[in-house]
């Protein structure tokens, strides 16, 4: 668990990142999906800030799903293990207890690779880095 807890504080982090993410349909690796990266960070950190409203849930799930579909080739997977672990986190209503143990670490590893990706390819960075 604590390594999960350490890829959720990355991540979360990266929802206010900075930086120069790669411009819709220019040159640079990412193009769309680079652009979109931060706002599914600051997505998924407003879902898992620990309110219960359903809508925040969905939010999330809606999120990941769009950057499924405009996810480079080495992420696919990765995406795809999210768009179905969001929608199991908002059918438990937030509860991440109730997601199986197999989910969290897969989460963990889906999260690092994203967030290293974002970090490598995309130019996003953490506040303060």
């Amino acid at each position: 668990m604590k390594r999960t807890s350490v890829v959720v504080a990355i991540v979360i982090g990266l929802s206010g990142c900075s930086g120069e993410p790669d411009k819709p349909g220019g040159n640079a690796p990412g193009g769309d999906y680079c652009a979109n990266l931060q706002g599914y960070f600051q997505t998924m950190a407003g879902a898992m800030g620990g309110a219960t409203d359903p809508a925040r849930y969905e939010a999330w799930a809606a999120k990941a799903r769009q950057m499924a579909d405009m996810a480079p080739e080495e992420l696919r997977g990765h995406w795809d293990f999210l768009v179905g672990y969001t929608e199991r986190v908002k059918a438990s209503g937030g509860d991440i207890s109730k997601v199986t143990p197999d989910d969290v670490r897969k989460n963990g590893e889906a999260g690092t690779a994203i967030t290293q990706h974002a970090i490598e390819k995309c130019n996003l960075r953490a506040p303060g880095q």
